[in-house]
């Protein structure tokens, strides 16, 4: 039996973490693009830049609003989190190039957690599903699923809104996350058995 990669895409606060949660339920592997970004941005942050109290890792996953307030003091000074994550992903991508953060996933993978099924929960961008469909479609099942949610939370960022009418992206599932987590349950029970 071939082994999967869940590629998982969407807005943030619309069910991405929770609906991969169900899966790593089931003995999937969490890997997220995101998760090398965030240990660079905390090395880089609490090392380089000077700030008035430390960022630690557990701050990008559990308070993605906390404002970092630099020292000395500059109008850059109130940048959230999330925000900070968005910049520096864009500045590595320029320098090293756009499949920077899907290439190290990919290695990832390869090296550590070849012959597993794979959760990723946060693919945001055409480019990287393309570049894992590419790299390891000859070893893996891909399935890509969206979700959508009806939500007031709104971020024009480029990382929120690159795949929105990217027509070349064909999902295996698209869910609308509007009703309750047990509701949430049955639509994943209803794809896993499916895959």
């Amino acid at each position: 039996m071939i082994n999967k990669i869940i590629l998982i895409s969407g807005k943030k606060q619309v069910g991405k973490d929770t609906f991969a949660n169900f899966f790593m339920d089931c003995g999937y592997i969490r890997i997220a693009l995101a998760d090398e970004l965030k240990r660079q941005l905390t090395f880089f942050l609490n090392f380089v830049v000077k700030l008035e109290s430390p960022v630690t890792l557990a701050d990008f996953y559990q308070n993605k609003d906390r404002k970092i307030k630099l020292k000395p003091k500059t109008e850059k000074n109130n940048l959230d989190i999330r925000k900070w994550m968005q910049t520096y992903g864009r500045v590595m991508k320029k320098y090293f190039g756009k499949y920077y953060w899907s290439d190290l996933l990919i290695e990832e993978i390869k090296a550590k957690n070849k012959n597993k099924n794979i959760v990723v929960p946060d693919v945001r961008f055409p480019y990287e599903i393309q570049r894992i469909q590419e790299r390891l479609s000859n070893i893996y099942n891909i399935i890509l699923i969206r979700i959508n949610r009806n939500n007031e939370f709104v971020d024009n960022d480029i990382s929120e809104t690159a795949l929105d009418l990217y027509e070349e992206i064909k999902y295996d599932y698209v869910i609308d996350n509007n009703k309750s987590i047990d509701d949430l349950k049955k639509i994943f029970r209803k794809i896993y058995d499916n895959i």
